[in-house]
This record gives C-alpha cells, sequence and structure tokens, in this order.
C-alpha cells in the first residue's frame, strides 16, 4: 500500500460541511461515494466526523466492501488500513485522513457484486436449500463446499457466508463460523494474503455477512480471465437545503423522525427507489 506526494495532494479538510443530522450525513457519504462524487462525499464525511467520531471509520468499512469491492483491491485495502488504525490517523490528521480515503473510495472502480451475492445467498428461493445443508453442515464441509470450484458461485457465496459464522442483523441463523476459516481457505484458492487479512479484520470491526464474499469474488474473477470496466454516467439529481434527494432513501426509515427533527428537511414523499439492478461480475466507473 502506498500513499504518495500527489495522493495527499488532493485530501483536504477544507469546505464546508453540510447543515444536516448523522443519519442524512451517512445515507449522503455511501451514495455520493457509490457516484463518484468526491467532493460532496468529503462534505458528507467531514459532517459525519463532527456528529460521530465511531461510526465514520466502521461506515467506510463497509462501504469499501459493498461499493468497491473487487473493483479496485488497492483502495480497499488502504481504506480498512486507515479505518482501523487510529495511531496512522493521529499521525497525518483525523479530517486529512478522512478526507483522503474517502476520496480514493469516491474515485475508485466500483464493483457492488458482493452485495447482490449475499442477498441472493440469503433470500432467493433457489439457495434456500442450500443454507439449509449449510445450517446443519459441519464448519469442513463448508469450507469444502466454498472450495469446490465447479459449485455455482451463489451455492459457494452460502458456504462462505455460514463459514464466516457472520449473522444478519437480528438474525441468528448461522453458528459455528469463524471468520478466520474462510481466510483460510481462501489463502489456500490464492487469494492475495492482504486481502485474505484485511476481511478478517473488517468482519472483526463491522460483521457484516457480504464482507466475507469479496475474496470469493475476487477468485472468480481471476479464473475467468479479462474483465472490462464499464463507464456509465450517473444522471443529475435535485437537492433540498444542499442535500441531493437520492441521500433520503431507505437507509433513514429507521430514524425518520430524528432526520426530520435535527435537520429541518421535510422527506415526505422525498424517497426515490434506490434500487440497484445488475448482474454479478459486472464493473462499472462513474464517468467524469
Amino acid at each position: 500500500m502506498l500513499f504518495n506526494k500527489q495522493v495527499f495532494d488532493t485530501a483536504s479538510s477544507d469546505g464546508d460541511a453540510l447543515q444536516c443530522d448523522r443519519w442524512i450525513a451517512s445515507s449522503l457519504l455511501q451514495k455520493s461515494i457509490r457516484r463518484g462524487d468526491a467532493e460532496l462525499a468529503q462534505r458528507a464525511a467531514f459532517r459525519l466526523l463532527q456528529l460521530d467520531k465511531t461510526t465514520i471509520w466502521r461506515r467506510l468499512i463497509v462501504i469499501a466492501f459493498e461499493d468497491v469491492g473487487a473493483g479496485d483491491l488497492d483502495v480497499l485495502l488502504e481504506a480498512v488500513f486507515v479505518a482501523s488504525s487510529s495511531e496512522w490517523r493521529r499521525g497525518c490528521g483525523e479530517a486529512v485522513a478522512l478526507g483522503l480515503i474517502t476520496r480514493r473510495l469516491a474515485e475508485a472502480i466500483k464493483d457492488r457484486s458482493a452485495d447482490y451475492l449475499i442477498c441472493a445467498a440469503k433470500d432467493h428461493f433457489d439457495f434456500s436449500e442450500t443454507s439449509a445443508i449449510c445450517r446443519k453442515a459441519s464448519l469442513e464441509q463448508r469450507l469444502a463446499l466454498l472450495a469446490d470450484s465447479s459449485q455455482p458461485l451463489a451455492k459457494r457465496a452460502v458456504a462462505a457466508w455460514f463459514a464466516s459464522g457472520i449473522n444478519w442483523r437480528y438474525d441468528h441463523q448461522v453458528r459455528g463460523g469463524d471468520i478466520r476459516a474462510p481466510a483460510g481457505a481462501y489463502r489456500e484458492l490464492g487469494t492475495d494474503k492482504e486481502l485474505a487479512n484485511a476481511m478478517v479484520l473488517a468482519a472483526k470491526r463491522v460483521p457484516e455477512p457480504l464482507i466475507a464474499l469479496v475474496p470469493l469474488i475476487w477468485l472468480e474473477v481471476q479464473r475467468s480471465g479479462p474483465i472490462s470496466v464499464r463507464s456509465d454516467p450517473v444522471p443529475e439529481t435535485k437537492t433540498i437545503a444542499g442535500v441531493p434527494l437520492y441521500a433520503f432513501d431507505k437507509h433513514l426509515l429507521a430514524h425518520p423522525l430524528q432526520s426530520n427533527k435535527r435537520s429541518k428537511i421535510n422527506t415526505k414523499g422525498m424517497s426515490p427507489n434506490e434500487n440497484m439492478h445488475g448482474l454479478f461480475m459486472i464493473f462499472s466507473h462513474p464517468s467524469a
């Protein structure tokens, strides 16, 4: 991992922080990174840092795995390092470190395959039988399915999820797993050691099931041959009080009263559908 002078020169803690609550700032941070809007993402990040110095770093780990993933492993590894190393952040300044890694995430090539894949593994009817089998299987049996490249990717994802031992929030169906077990399996399959170690570190800090799938996707990409990067235009959006309407999505539904009260923004009727559709293994890069 290298942070050269040019990268540091692009990091900035200048600019006005947005005037909104933590829920809107958190939502906007992820959506603006997803759209490649580095300046807006930095403003949202600085606002969230003002409001919650702990949440911001966990949030960036989730964003790195959910929105960048296998699309840019260098940036993914940098994000885990910066978010996990408070000593390093103190050395260069908390705000400078935040501005740096936020911009890196926004400008990175994006791949949301881990999010699509974990949703299929959890909810798609076609994989309910595999889930039932993995629920009763031993850790060794789960790892064997994970390592079997003749099996469909989604079935291997189910096995990786159960082997990780990570439950969805308010869900307790995964038992007997350990995130270090799939990390070891991934290394044996040829995954970069740094990626496997970053997966373990990230999952311990933010136990989200999709984190366990990024190395699997990376392995599948390597096995599948040459990849291509697609550049998609990002549509313009209207704003209210300087906040794009795309920030008002399902992320805010659990905290509607807090958002309306603290930011004094009326979100009624302003929840555009943010469902993302696509195929596994499709990479995209926001156009300039």
